[in-house]
């Protein structure tokens, strides 16, 4: 080989070796100028970290003074106008005045319908079939018309007249209305609002179990005196009475 193509041959691979220098120097400056937007500092980092904390609070600032107004605009709703602040007291106070009547007032007893009893009482008739009955008829005739007469008062409401009509034929024993004059008394009784005596005397009726009212009669205690207090007066009764064997 001369010394010609030597050199020939030395300055190509010269050129090859600066083109390959060349090209990695720009395939660095490359990947250099790709990688730094991404990889910041720590100071920019720093900086970048407090510029966010700063938006956050600036937005938590604004959500307070917008909720302040609404919650001050539900509290206003809220109270009542002091327009409508008596009439709400005036109807409270008249809330717990008819509370506290309805607590303090005993349990009203219960009333009784005279006229309903009336029309349930046994009919003021006497059959005559012989000429011995038609005489006694005769002889009570007026009775009848007197215990019609009282039916009338009661129904009235007069019950005065009635009790005066009703105490003679009472102490008549021979009378045979007897018995009917005795349940219109304690009807008497019971409209003129003298329920204790009613009831005695309704007891006294119920001791004869073949008395003409006995079951009418029991209906209506049943009706005056209460369930519990018949088993208070049974419980009572009882305690009383002596053991078997003393």
């Amino acid at each position: 080989m001369s010394k010609q193509s030597i050199n020939i041959l030395i300055f190509l691979v010269s050129i090859l070796i600066l083109v390959g220098i060349a090209n990695i120097y720009f395939l660095l400056q490359k990947d250099r100028h790709i990688m730094t937007p991404a990889d910041k500092t720590e100071t920019e980092n720093y900086e970048d970290y407090n510029a966010g904390e700063i938006e956050e609070d600036k937005d938590t600032t604004l959500e307070s003074l917008q909720e302040k107004p609404e919650t001050g605009q539900t509290s206003q709703q809220d109270k009542p106008s002091s327009a409508n602040q008596p009439e709400a007291d005036a109807k409270k106070e008249g809330d717990s005045r008819e509370t506290e009547k309805a607590a303090s007032s005993p349990a009203r007893q219960k009333e009784i319908d005279i006229e309903y009893w009336l029309e349930r009482s046994i009919p003021l008739t006497f059959e005559s079939r012989t000429e011995t009955s038609e005489d006694i008829r005769k002889q009570y005739e007026h009775i009848v018309r007197e215990l019609e007469q009282v039916r009338t008062h009661l129904k009235n409401g007069d019950h005065s007249q009635a009790m005066a009509l009703l105490r003679p034929m009472m102490w008549d024993r021979s009378n045979i209305y007897r018995e009917d004059a005795e349940w219109y008394y304690i009807l008497a009784l019971i409209s003129a609002g003298n329920k204790n005596t009613a009831i005695e005397q309704l007891n006294r009726l119920l001791r004869d179990n073949i008395h003409l009212y006995y079951f009418l009669g029991r209906e209506l205690h049943e009706e005056l005196v209460p369930i519990r207090d018949l088993i208070q007066r049974q419980v009572r009764s009882r305690g009383d009475r002596p053991a078997d064997g003393f």
